[in-house]
């Protein structure tokens, strides 16, 4: 089911028993892929379950803070990124999602 404005759609699809949410433009092209399904992996093998300092240095390629939404993302090798609460990072924090595409 579409969702969306004139610009882009975003559909909500489930591949393999995985659910994601897929933006696409105008021409049907991809641009932005979501996951909040704790069966998801990156090719890293890392998941919504993942906590952050599990993750190995030598698969991150940046890690950064989005302002406008208040949470970290940590950049993969893969090009996915997992976004954070951005809260106090000297306690365990679990990833809210995967995505691959343009910041939000």
């Amino acid at each position: 089911m579409p969702i969306g404005s004139s610009i882009e759609s975003g559909y909500f699809v489930s591949l393999s028993g995985i659910k994601y949410f897929i933006m696409a433009d105008n021409e049907k092209n991809v641009t932005y892929i979501r996951t909040w399904d704790k069966n998801f992996l990156t090719p890293e093998g890392y998941s919504a379950n993942t906590v952050w300092n599990k993750i190995k240095s030598k698969d991150c390629v940046e890690f950064y803070t989005l302002k406008s939404i208040d949470r970290k993302v940590i950049l993969l090798k893969s090009g996915w990124k997992l976004l954070f609460k951005n809260q106090d990072f000297s306690n365990d924090s679990i990833s809210i999602c995967a995505y691959y595409g343009e910041d939000l």
